[in-house]
């Protein structure tokens, strides 16, 4: 039990970690700036906050965060995420234009940051199985 909360919490951590960091290079794409000295990134700055409370959120009801027992769960886990990732992305743009009103707040960059988030997310997800399943062989030899 003790193991699955800390999977749960390294799930968590590095999701928010690719969230920021698809978000940041999706911003850097979307603006040509691909000098680190030269981001404008505040006025970006509040709806990074909001965006990294509401994907995990989105996630855990999505199911992300449940432990996979076997394979076959792994291949939908990665189907899951993919859809998981896509809603966040879509509420998030509704949010931002219903409550925000921010037209400033460009749908490429949400394109960029969801393109970059499902090929990262699912690398991640994929190196933490393949730990854990090392794992697994080590304890039982």
């Amino acid at each position: 039990m003790k193991n699955y909360y800390f999977l749960t919490l390294v799930k968590v951590f590095f999701d928010i970690i690719i969230i920021l960091v698809s978000f940041a290079i999706a911003y850097m794409m979307r603006f040509n700036l691909f000098q680190i000295a030269y981001l404008p990134i505040i006025p970006y700055k509040r709806f990074l906050v909001f965006i990294v409370i509401l994907w995990p959120i989105i996630f855990n009801m999505m199911g992300l965060y449940k432990p996979q027992r076997d394979k076959s769960e792994r291949v939908d886990s990665m189907l899951l995420i993919s859809m998981a990732i896509t809603l966040s992305a879509v509420v998030t743009y509704l949010v931002i234009i219903i409550f925000f009103q921010e037209a400033m707040f460009s749908y490429s960059l949400i394109i960029y940051a969801w393109i970059i988030s499902l090929v990262l997310i699912n690398i991640i997800r994929y190196l933490i199985w393949k730990m854990r399943a090392i794992k697994t062989c080590q304890k039982s030899e």
